[in-house]
């Protein structure tokens, strides 16, 4: 079997409870079981859960229960909303062997479409043009550069690209020169791992 799906964690837990008052060892015990017969039978065990309802600072936090569930898997995705359309959704993925990933997906009938990279779906438009430009030139291009390919005032693209770089969207190559901030990343995420929470 190479995929096995439990529907959800809260019902699975129902039936695997041991009790206890360390709310944050038994969600590790009960994972690090189930990803022990992960990896004895080299399969992947995909971990449907809820997210919590209050808001959350990053993706890991939005995860309901403890630390212990992220801690003994190999990975997570977290699936959220944006918007109150409810069509579109961000997809953020992290595992121990690969690079968290970032996806926008939007719901059409009963199938998701992949629109790209989550983080540069949501930027501002002049903020997704510079890192375009960017990447079409790997040696890196001066503010002036890029104001004027852009068609644009040189002081206000100064202080655009010094907050995009002070965000991580953008690297300083040296004094004056930006290159995206992927240079030099293979953006190759590789195999998502053997587990994973997912918000249902």
């Amino acid at each position: 079997t190479d995929l096995v799906v439990i529907d959800t964690l809260a019902a699975f837990r129902g039936l695997a409870s041991t009790g206890g008052n360390n709310v944050y060892q038994q969600e590790y015990d009960l994972i690090k079981k189930i990803k022990t017969i992960a990896d004895r039978r080299g399969t992947c065990i995909l971990i449907l859960h809820h997210n919590r309802k209050a808001q959350a600072d990053s993706p890991i936090e939005s995860i309901g229960g403890s630390f212990g569930l992220t801690g003994a898997a190999d990975g997570y995705m977290v699936m959220s909303s944006q918007g109150s359309a409810d069509s579109e959704f961000l997809l953020v993925s992290q595992s121990r062997e690969t690079a968290p990933q970032d996806l926008t997906l939007k719901r059409e009938n009963f199938a998701f479409k992949l629109l790209g990279n989550g983080s540069r779906y949501m930027m501002s438009t002049e903020r997704r043009e510079v890192v375009e430009l960017l990447e079409q030139k790997p040696s890196g291009l001066g503010p002036v550069d890029i104001a004027n390919a852009l068609g644009r005032k040189p002081e206000s693209t100064r202080k655009l690209l010094a907050t995009m770089q002070r965000r991580g969207i953008i690297k300083r190559l040296k004094r004056g020169v930006y290159v995206s901030g992927n240079a030099g990343n293979s953006g190759d995420f590789g195999n998502p791992g053997n587990m994973g929470n997912y918000d249902s």
